[in-house]
C-alpha cells in the first residue's frame, strides 16, 4: 500500500523525537527491570493459560487494561516448555536491555531471532544462548548461524516485536523499514495466531501515533507501568 506523505513525515518527526528521548532516558535500568518483570508475568500467564489468549477472536475480546504487578517470578516458577517465541536482540537504548533474551529463554525451549534480509524480508534462526551474534543490516545484532527454513511465525505462542511507540489501542510505530509490518501482515488474516507484543517506556505509549493502512497492530504493550492489553 502507498505511503501518505503527510503521515510519513509525522512518523519521522515523532520517531526522531522519541528515539532522542530514549537515548537520554534517565532511569533506564530501573524501567528495564520493571519491563522484564512484567514480561515474566505475561510469559507465565501464557504458559499456564495459553488457550485463553491464542487466536484473533479470543485476543480481541479482552478489554484493554493495565496490570501493574511488578513482582518477578521466582526461579522455581520458571519452567521452560515447548512454546515457540520469536523476539529480537535489543540494540542500543531499546527497552528490555541485556536481560530480555535471558528472560525469554527461562520460559521457552524454542527462541527464534531475526536476520534482516534483502527486499525488506526477515529470516529466523533458533537461538539457545551459546551462539555468537554478529552485526547485521542497520547495525542490528543478529544470529550468526544459518536460518531455519522450516520456521514460521504462525507456529509461535508469542511474538515480541520492536517499536518506537504505540497507541493504547495497539497501533505500532516501528523504525521505518517495514520489516515487521510485512512479517506480521499474514497473521492477521488467520483464525488462530500468536500473541503479538512490544516493549516500550511509559512515554512511548501515546495517543498521537500516526498510522497507515499497512501498519500492523500489537495485542500487548509491556511498559514499566504494567501490561496493556489492546483491542486487537
Amino acid at each position: 500500500m502507498p505511503h501518505t506523505p503527510h503521515s510519513t513525515a509525522k512518523k519521522a518527526q515523532l520517531r526522531h523525537y522519541l528515539l532522542n528521548q530514549r537515548a537520554n532516558h534517565p532511569h533506564r535500568l530501573r524501567d528495564d527491570a520493571a519491563i522484564i518483570a512484567h514480561l515474566r508475568t505475561l510469559l507465565a500467564t501464557l504458559h499456564s493459560d495459553g488457550d485463553r489468549f491464542l487466536g484473533t477472536n479470543k485476543v480481541s475480546q479482552i478489554t484493554p487494561k493495565i496490570t501493574s504487578d511488578t513482582s518477578p517470578c521466582k526461579t522455581s516458577d520458571r519452567t521452560a516448555d515447548s512454546s515457540r517465541v520469536a523476539a529480537y536482540v535489543p540494540h542500543g537504548s531499546e527497552p528490555g536491555g541485556d536481560t530480555l533474551l535471558a528472560a525469554l529463554m527461562d520460559y521457552t525451549s524454542e527462541l527464534y531471532l531475526p536476520c534482516a534480509g534483502p527486499a525488506g524480508q526477515m529470516t529466523w534462526t533458533r537461538h539457545d544462548g551459546t551462539q555468537p551474534l554478529r552485526t547485521g543490516r542497520y547495525g542490528i545484532p543478529e544470529p550468526s548461524s544459518d536460518p531455519d527454513p522450516t520456521f514460521t511465525l504462525e507456529g509461535c505462542t508469542l511474538i515480541v516485536a520492536p517499536a518506537v511507540a504505540c497507541s493504547p489501542t495497539g497501533q505500532r510505530l516501528g523504525k521505518g523499514g517495514g520489516y515487521y509490518d510485512r512479517a506480521l501482515a499474514p497473521l492477521y488474516a488467520a483464525s488462530h495466531r500468536p500473541v503479538v507484543s512490544t516493549l516500550l517506556y511509559n512515554n512511548e505509549v501515546r495517543d498521537d501515533v500516526p498510522t497507515e493502512p499497512h501498519d500492523m497492530p500489537v495485542d500487548v504493550i509491556i511498559c514499566p507501568q504494567g501490561i496493556i492489553w489492546t483491542n486487537h
